[in-house]
């Protein structure tokens, strides 16, 4: 029988281990890689976005702006029933209930009124993940229920540092109608805002306009400075 060289079978045993080791080494050098490129993709999925809204009529008051990030959902579709949602936002300028809406992830809201010519800063800060859609509404408090909205404006359009600018119209949400009477409109004399009881079962529509008293519409309190032309609203979207 042959012999066997115990010297080799030991110098294998140690040549065994320092691989072994050097295995694990390396595992713990790649699990530190792991964790490190982990933190950046963290990192790197924040997003900051500033949006700065301004109102361009000449006497049409507004209500403080909403700004909503979501992934999915609109405000409205032209030619469908308001949402009750949108019908508080259009009636009374009450975005308490739009902000409770399941497919909304982040908000903010404006402190005050945005007067005519003025503007308005809104930023959503460190969103853990890149929204689909950013939206921004507002009433037109001297209306009876228009209402003035970005809808859902796809994010994937802009790069870090970018910015784009959008023009918004006024819609009609097609709840109220349009009498211009007193005691309608949240924005003469107090009126009445959001009546849960619809008016008329409309749909949203781009908004008619205002008569007014001056021009045939004598039960209307309302006059020609509330009138209003589109764009009503300049919108600069800003990715951070």
């Amino acid at each position: 029988m042959k012999a066997i060289n115990t010297k080799n079978i030991t110098a294998i045993g140690v040549v065994s281990l320092l691989m072994l080791s050097a295995c694990n080494d390396d595992n713990d050098d790649m699990s530190d890689v792991v964790d490190t490129m982990t933190e950046t993709v963290t990192e790197t999925m924040t997003h900051t976005y500033s949006v700065t809204i301004t109102n361009l009529t000449q006497g049409q008051p507004m209500s403080p702006f909403v700004l909503l990030a979501h992934d999915e959902g609109m405000l409205f579709n032209i030619g469908d029933s308001a949402s009750e949602s949108l019908e508080y936002i259009a009636e009374g300028g009450n975005s308490s209930m739009l902000l409770a809406e399941d497919w909304v992830n982040e908000s903010t809201t404006a402190s005050a009124m945005l007067m005519p010519g003025e503007s308005v800063t809104l930023m959503l800060e460190n969103l853990e993940m890149m929204p689909n859609y950013l939206s921004v509404a507002s009433m037109l408090v001297v209306t009876n229920d228009g209402f003035t909205a970005v809808n859902a404006f796809d994010t994937s359009m802009l790069n870090s540092g970018e910015s784009y600018t959008l023009m918004g119209s006024v819609y009609d949400a097609g709840t109220e109608m349009n009498s211009e009477m007193a005691g309608t409109i949240p924005g003469i004399d107090m009126g009445e805002g959001f009546n849960s009881a619809r008016e008329i079962e409309g749909v949203v529509t781009i908004h008619p306009g205002v008569v007014s008293m001056y021009d045939g519409l004598t039960q209307s309190v309302l006059t020609s400075f509330h009138r209003f032309d589109n764009p009503a609203i300049k919108v600069v979207i800003n990715k951070m």
